[in-house]
């Protein structure tokens, strides 16, 4: 090969490769930009659901990952009918019967397995379950279709609060409980939460504050040390404040109606109410 067609090959190639490289940086410059576009567009944090898609199929093991979410079961359900019968959507003779919440709407955002959703359709409610992954809603379909007596009364939806609340359907009721801390654009995702909610509809919210007590229990401890739930379950940063989710859901017209502490024995696997709210809460508030 003579110099000038040797120089022109190794031209020709160093362009071949400077074409390619080029094509790889907007490929990946493209991929980036989608990613960003995909988190801004929704709620949905695609890791979250992916760690939730992997527990799928235990969801209902009360020895397993989801034995916490269990136990937290009875004190959601109390939330919830104990909250509506001092709004006066639920009335004081109608607590006393054995289908407290009969002819009320509510909306599961975030069910899971259907741990609550089964236990709110159980007291009379007609229930809505709402969750992003579909392995996680197959799994609470499943579960349902051999519970016969409360099969009419909860239906599951694969899809985000943002679309369930541009449907147009309105709930008495909206529960997002566990689910903050998984979420793309908490002020979004509240404002789909409330979005959903008939005039005077209440909101009922368990999550996780963010402090330094709840990431050496809540993260630490409880994943790293004592195996309660697995490890990266949780991150700090997504844990929110009391105050900062007061803020949010005033801004989307809510009054507050309670703000209560929550805590975890996990030696006699019993959760409990609390003063203290710095390590996890419930709060309930109700649409204006």
């Amino acid at each position: 090969m003579a110099g000038t067609e040797a120089q022109d090959y190794v031209w020709s190639v160093g362009q071949s490769r400077r074409n390619v490289l080029k094509t790889d940086l907007w490929r990946q410059i493209l991929a980036e930009y989608c990613v960003c576009r995909s988190a801004n567009a929704g709620t949905v944090d695609a890791e979250e659901v992916e760690k939730f898609r992997i527990l799928a199929s235990g969801w209902w093991d009360k020895n397993g990952a989801m034995k916490g979410l269990h136990a937290l079961n009875p004190l959601r359900v109390s939330l919830v009918r104990d909250g509506l019968v001092r709004t006066g959507a639920v009335s004081p003779q109608a607590a006393k019967g054995p289908l407290p919440l009969q002819g009320l709407e509510i909306l599961d955002v975030g069910c899971g397995g259907g741990i609550l959703s089964e236990a709110l359709a159980s007291l009379g409610a007609s229930v809505t379950g709402l969750d992003p992954c579909p392995e996680v809603v197959r799994a609470a379909q499943f579960r349902l279709s051999a519970r016969p007596r409360i099969r009419d009364r909860v239906k599951y939806v694969c899809g985000t609060v943002e679309e369930g609340s541009a449907g147009g359907r309105r709930y008495h009721a909206a529960v997002a409980s566990e689910v903050l801390e998984h979420v793309d654009s908490l002020d979004r995702f509240l404002a789909g939460c409330v979005a959903s909610l008939k005039e005077d509809g209440s909101l009922f919210v368990t999550t996780v504050d963010r402090t330094v007590a709840s990431y050496l229990l809540g993260i630490v401890a409880a994943e790293y040390v004592l195996g309660l739930l697995p490890a990266g379950t949780h991150s700090w940063r997504k844990f929110v404040s009391p105050r900062e989710l007061q803020r949010i859901l005033k801004e989307n017209g809510c009054r507050l109606r309670l703000v209560h502490g929550t805590l975890y024995r996990p030696w006699s696997h019993r959760w409990s109410w609390q003063t203290h709210r710095g390590l996890s809460y419930a709060l309930h508030a109700v649409r204006s």
